[in-house]
């Protein structure tokens, strides 16, 4: 089936058709919240105590793919030798994630869309809905995953492809580590940081949060606690290329390899339009959310997390990111603007939070 047209056609017809979602983690054990925090680099202690678990940590929860016994075809083998690139996801958390439930995913294909880019030729946009549930039934939260495919191909080095800023890496000197590291563990910011607290304003800062420079490392360790559909080796890579060769790509070097590996090898991000590696675009979110569970504590939690992915984030790039209270209402909401901007100044990704506050008498959660 080569025609996008036809392919169009058969994923429209598996709009609304639920199927279940693997997780790299089905069970929510305090070591795979300790794993997935310290893949974002998030190192509160709350996440290894009283059972508190980060919010985006339900990525982790369908990481891993469709299930083998799926009943209807997925975006990815309708669209093979089709690259793609988070644009954007839409949380809504309806209950707080316990430690030492088992939780289970459904996706359903929501919205197909196909416009024309100067860029990248023609491009689908596609919203998947995830619904996550724990073993009692309660319903977690769910997301409206937005992803942008394209043809697969070199584009990187053509004129109408990334600007020349994205071509080389920055490079920095010993002291401009140095002065992130300090910047990174608050020691060089005046002042108590900012927190919830009963008296929030609107204009109120949320602090900061510095990530990076991002390396393969950072990567790496972002996939250690989310997990992947597409990191596999040997056998396992072997069993999947014989069944979908379309997923198999060839680095500059003839070495076999997943889409996965544009991640963090330059010849693979090439064929995906980029000039070199870049992180994954739940990983980013994960970092906007860190900014707000940083901010907020014990003291709320958040209900809505809505996203927009705006530039790519490449191997040595620094974020930092930071946000303000833009809406306090009566009812214990507390909205925030959020901000991700690299060493460019670029805006790179930006999120509308909604926290709902703890009841100081109660201690529940008012609303």
């Amino acid at each position: 089936m080569t025609d996008l047209h036809e392919r169009i056609a058969l994923l429209r017809t598996t709009i609304g058709i639920r199927v279940p979602v693997v997780g790299w983690n089905r069970q929510v054990t305090p070591e795979s919240v300790r794993h997935f925090a310290a893949g974002i680099g998030d190192d509160s202690p709350r996440w290894a105590r009283d059972g508190r678990v980060p919010p985006t940590y339900l990525y982790s929860c369908s990481s891993v793919g469709r299930a083998d016994d799926a009943s209807t075809p997925s975006p990815a083998s309708c669209l093979a030798g089709y690259a793609a690139l988070w644009r954007g996801d839409r949380w809504t958390f309806h209950s707080a994630v316990e430690v030492d439930r088992r939780v289970t995913t459904t996706v359903e294909l929501s919205a197909v869309e196909v416009r024309s880019s100067r860029r990248r030729g023609e491009v689908v946009e596609l919203e998947e809905l995830f619904r996550h549930h724990d073993d009692t039934g309660t319903l977690l939260a769910e997301c409206r995953k937005r992803t942008m495919r394209f043809p697969r191909g070199d584009r990187a080095g053509t004129a109408d492809s990334a600007p020349p800023a994205f071509g080389e890496p920055p490079t920095y000197r010993p002291e401009d580590i140095d002065a992130l590291m300090r910047e990174s563990l608050r020691e060089n910011i005046p002042g108590p940081r900012a927190t919830l607290g009963p008296d929030v304003r609107t204009g109120d800062g949320l602090g900061t949060l510095v990530k990076g420079p991002l390396t393969v490392t950072s990567i790496i360790a972002w996939l250690l606690g989310w997990g992947s559909p597409l990191v596999l080796t040997d056998r396992c890579a072997h069993r999947l290329w014989s069944a979908d060769p379309a997923t198999r790509l060839f680095g500059e070097h003839g070495y076999p390899d997943t889409a996965e590996a544009g991640h963090w090898d330059t010849s693979i991000a090439r064929q995906n339009g980029l000039t070199r590696g870049y992180d994954f675009g739940a990983q980013r979110i994960s970092w906007l959310a860190q900014l707000v569970t940083d901010w907020c504590g014990d003291a709320g939690r958040i209900v809505e997390l809505d996203t927009d992915l705006l530039a790519p984030n490449l191997i040595g790039d620094v974020t930092r990111i930071g946000g303000e209270v833009c809406a306090v209402h009566d009812d214990g909401r507390v909205e925030c603007e959020v901000t991700a901007r690299n060493q460019r100044d670029e805006t790179t990704a930006s999120a509308r939070v909604v926290v709902r506050r703890r009841s100081t008498d109660s201690g529940e959660f008012s609303g």
